[in-house]
């Protein structure tokens, strides 16, 4: 890989798309999200069984975007 995806934050630990490619990450992150959530509240009878069964897909995604930034960006400043 010629060029990082993420960058690492100037403040904090975390990252920031650099590039069209981390952005594209991010949009289908994001998209993803909205989409699951819908589908979750359309077949859900109350919003805190919405929640209940987002949340778990929540932190997987996240888990997966974290992994992501970390081997397709610059390694974290701590």
């Amino acid at each position: 890989m010629k060029k990082r995806w993420f960058a690492s934050l100037r403040h904090g630990i975390g990252w920031r798309p650099a590039t069209w490619q981390g952005w594209g990450i991010v949009t289908v992150y994001v998209v993803f999200l909205v989409w699951d959530f819908l589908r979750i509240d359309a077949s859900s009878h109350s919003i805190s069984g919405t929640l209940i069964a987002f949340l778990p897909e929540l932190l997987i995604t996240t888990v997966i975007l974290s992994f992501i930034c970390y081997f397709t960006g610059e390694k974290p400043k701590i």
